[in-house]
């Protein structure tokens, strides 16, 4: 039988074959997945629709949208109770997006300047007030810095952070200053709006900017910042490294190979100024 959406429900939540041992929050996981995936077909579906589409209870499918619109993934029309996306779902998509094809490029000079630096190589972008870390090239080195690609750090407090706000334009600085707080994380983080402009200014100026143990106490980062066919900055490429390699004697070879992978990757990207 048609639902009204004129096609015939899925069977897909019973006939999916359940893994050996697979643990009741994954299923969970997956099922909540399957509600937005559901959602995101249509440009508005009702609780029923979304229930018959996924052979469940119209109950157990409302408490999901609840938390996904709690949440920001989902909206309901105040008009017709349909639900739709909402803009955190376009903002991770649009995070996917922006950051797909600097990955691409990035990837074999991050590995270049990983093996001639013999520090992790990280690249990230803005969103709001974070840094998103999307690829990185992990050197072996028994003490190393770590991110996690998907993990998030305060942009304040973090190199490419600083090298992407630095980069921007003065109306796009004014805006986040306005915005995000300047939390502290160690004794080293700025916390102040004068001291921090005039970080930016300075990684401006010099193109590239250093984290000086402001996130974690003991690690350092430079970075610089990469440009796309607009000329517009993207991303931020950093190598990081803890404090006793990456110090102030180290510092200048390692901002300027910094900077010229960063340009390399911007030339990639079209960019015909690249820093």
């Amino acid at each position: 039988m048609k639902n009204s959406l004129g096609t015939e429900p899925s069977k897909r939540g019973r006939g999916r074959p359940k893994l050996e041992g697979e643990p009741s929050g994954v299923k969970t996981l997956d099922r909540a997945l399957s509600i937005l995936q559901t959602v995101g077909q249509y440009d508005g579906i009702s609780l029923s629709d979304i229930a018959v589409t996924m052979d469940t209870s119209p109950a157990s499918i409302y408490r999901f949208l609840n938390t996904f619109e709690r949440r920001g993934f989902v909206t309901q029309s105040a008009e017709t109770g349909e639900w739709r996306i909402g803009i955190e779902a376009f903002r991770l998509g649009s995070v996917f997006a922006r950051s797909a094809k600097v990955v691409e490029h990035a990837r074999l000079p991050m590995k270049q300047l990983s093996e001639l630096t013999h520090e992790t190589a990280n690249l990230g972008i803005l969103d709001k007030g974070e840094v998103v870390f999307v690829a990185q090239h992990e050197t072996h080195q028994p003490i190393r810095a770590f991110f996690r690609p998907g993990s998030r750090s305060a942009a304040h407090s973090s190199a490419i952070g600083k090298a992407i706000l630095g980069a921007s334009g003065e109306v796009e600085q004014f805006h986040w200053l306005n915005s995000y707080p300047l939390e502290r994380f160690t004794d080293a983080t700025l916390t102040d709006k004068d001291g921090f402009k005039s970080a930016l200014r300075d990684a401006r100026r010099n193109g590239f900017s250093i984290d000086d143990e402001e996130r974690h106490t003991g690690m350092r980062c430079v970075a610089a910042p990469i440009f796309n066919v607009h000329n517009e900055v993207i991303a931020g490429l950093s190598v990081s490294g803890p404090s006793f390699r990456v110090n102030d004697d180290t510092m200048p070879d390692l901002a300027r190979q910094v900077r010229q992978t960063a340009s390399r990757i911007s030339a990639l990207m079209g960019a015909s100024h690249a820093g």
